[in-house]
């Protein structure tokens, strides 16, 4: 992410030059300067909002949270941080609320973990757990 920061500056500093070279006024670079300000600030919402989910991810794991909780503090951090992820979720996963659609999504992301051998025999009980879950959170709606 850090390599891509970079990337993005180094061609924000490039076009600030060429703004000022072409239009000899500092009107070109303040927008440029302010762009860069707001997406340091979707980095850093990216940032907080990914920290939540893998975090959120990991206490399901555990059978630290019930997965309606964990739907809902994902919603609040992706409402916060992710309007387009919120958008993506809405258009193309089940479910009838926002809730039970996060819940597929964090159901889905547990699923692919265990997929590919990340989890443990305890872990795999408790996936199990919390699509009995979602299957009785979905015959309630």
């Amino acid at each position: 992410m850090k390599a891509s920061l970079t990337v993005l500056f180094a061609v924000l500093v490039l076009a600030a030059g060429t703004a000022v070279a072409t239009c000899d006024s500092w009107s070109g670079l303040d927008s440029i300067q302010a762009e860069s300000r707001r997406l340091d600030a979707a980095v850093v919402r990216a940032g907080h909002f990914r920290a939540v989910a893998e975090q959120t991810e990991a206490d399901l794991l555990k059978g630290e949270m019930k997965l309606t909780e964990a739907a809902d503090g994902v919603l609040a951090s992706a409402r916060y941080a992710s309007r387009e992820f919120l958008r993506a979720v809405a258009d193309h996963v089940p479910g009838q609320t926002e809730r039970t659609k996060m819940m597929h999504v964090l159901l889905t992301r547990l699923q692919a973990r265990d997929e590919v051998g990340l989890l443990s025999a305890d872990q795999k009980e408790r996936l199990n757990a919390l699509r009995c879950d979602c299957e009785r959170e979905l015959e309630q709606e």
